[in-house]
């Protein structure tokens, strides 16, 4: 189709092993399906309508924030855009974790998880060890927890259905209720949260016993690394998308929608009162204006993203650093090119690749930490089937790496550093 302007990847394809089975080399090379939108699988529609009907406790409230997921719950739901989600997933390589722009490579990041979302970032790998879930061991942790008596039509085998949980959020709060009902309603709006928003599945609107055990200590629980989690969780789903044959993707995408909102000029709506309240998707909640936005349409989109171009020219088409205001100083945290984990999944997080969303002079990136065959390796890590095992053993090399990531910090010149020693 010679109006699509599409190429699914670099001039330089040495990294790139996927290259056919990609669905912007189909594209590109054929045009079939040019017009064909992936289906954005989630499954809290219901949960944003009955927290409008039944607002959240603050002393619920307070044990949601003590876990780390009030930020999660203050950015609130939109509308997915599946032309954007589609039209960006065309340009994602598995390999890279990166968009491939005109203008390079750009990614979410795990600074784009923190300050949007408010997760935390720096703790322990979110992952763990399965076990075999009895039918009493499953009903036991419910009552304990969420003070709930499931029947044998709750549960998928190891997964608690997300309507059963959701069904608690609408009964009667007492206005007088104890430690233990206020930590059992939190886990309740937690879970169904993660189930349906933050690690939604393509399949079953179900979500693992192993997540609830992880809410049981909230102490505990604050203490992991729930954003790189979800980086985990985005990246696994967006590479998976990229292939030739899928029609659907899951995962935080309301993230996604939101880095590209933030990001690239003419993909988000216009908010109506400037806000720099944290998270920074908060400003996003609010009456939105879309009129000067190409919604729901894929070649729109497409058009955006092929002309995007670093000269000026009324203002930059995509905006390096969009947080400036909020954080003038960066992290180490999110400099540090490491892996990401959510308990099977394993991906790389290479910032090495897009240092000028952190105010550096973008060099010649590191080799990715893992090779053709390890990447397909990892790639291929499933929990079906395999009901005892021991992820932290198993991802010891991973985790390890995480644990001391800051000993692989990318570092480099900004441009007005290098401005002053040129002048010198």
């Amino acid at each position: 189709m010679a109006n699509v302007r599409i190429h699914p990847g670099p001039i330089n394809n040495e990294l790139l092993f996927l290259e056919v089975d990609h669905r912007a080399y189909n594209l590109f090379h054929t045009g079939e399906n040019s017009e064909r939108l992936l289906d954005p699988k989630r499954g809290d529609q219901k949960f944003w309508e009955i927290l409008r009907h039944h607002p959240i406790p603050d002393t619920v409230m307070d044990y949601i924030r003590i876990a780390g997921f009030e930020g999660v719950i203050k950015c609130g739901m939109k509308s997915l855009d599946h032309a954007l989600i589609t039209a960006l997933v065309e340009r994602w390589r598995p390999e890279t974790h990166t968009f491939h722009l005109p203008i390079g490579e750009v990614t979410v990041t795990l600074q784009d998880v923190q300050v949007l979302w408010g997760l935390r970032i720096d703790g322990e790998a979110v992952t763990g060890c399965d076990r075999k879930w009895e039918f009493d061991a499953k009903v036991d942790m419910c009552q304990r927890l969420l003070g709930i008596t499931p029947t044998a039509t709750d549960f998928k085998r190891a997964q608690l259905k997300i309507i059963t949980v959701r069904n608690v959020l609408t009964t009667e709060f007492p206005d007088n209720a104890s430690n233990e009902q206020c930590m059992q309603r939190a886990r309740a709006y937690i879970l169904v949260l993660l189930g349906g928003a933050v690690f939604p599945d393509s399949n079953d609107n179900c979500v693992h016993m192993n997540l609830l055990a992880l809410l049981e200590d909230f102490d505990r629980c604050s203490r992991l690394s729930w954003g790189s989690a979800v980086l985990a969780c985005l990246y696994r789903n967006l590479c998976r998308a990229s292939k030739t044959r899928e029609k659907s993707i899951a995962g935080p995408l309301m993230l996604l929608q939101l880095w590209a909102w933030n990001r690239i000029r003419g993909t988000g709506p216009t908010y109506v009162a400037e806000t720099n309240a944290m998270p920074l998707g908060v400003r996003w909640n609010s009456p939105l204006s879309f009129a000067n936005v190409p919604r729901y349409t894929i070649s729109g989109y497409r058009s955006i993203l092929s002309a995007i171009t670093d000269r000026e020219i009324i203002f930059l088409q995509f905006v390096w650093t969009p947080y400036d205001d909020v954080f003038p100083e960066v992290s180490a945290e999110w400099l540090c090119n490491t892996y990401v984990i959510f308990w099977e999944i394993v991906e790389e997080c290479l910032p090495s690749r897009v240092m000028r969303q952190f105010h550096l002079i973008q060099t010649i990136p590191r080799a990715p930490l893992s090779n053709q065959q390890e990447h397909e390796r990892l790639h291929s890590l499933s929990r079906h089937g395999s009901s005892t095992t021991n992820w932290s053993s198993r991802l010891q090399p991973q985790i390890s790496h995480w644990i001391n990531r800051r000993d692989h910090v990318v570092t480099g010149m900004s441009p007005f550093i290098r401005q002053q020693w040129t002048a010198i």
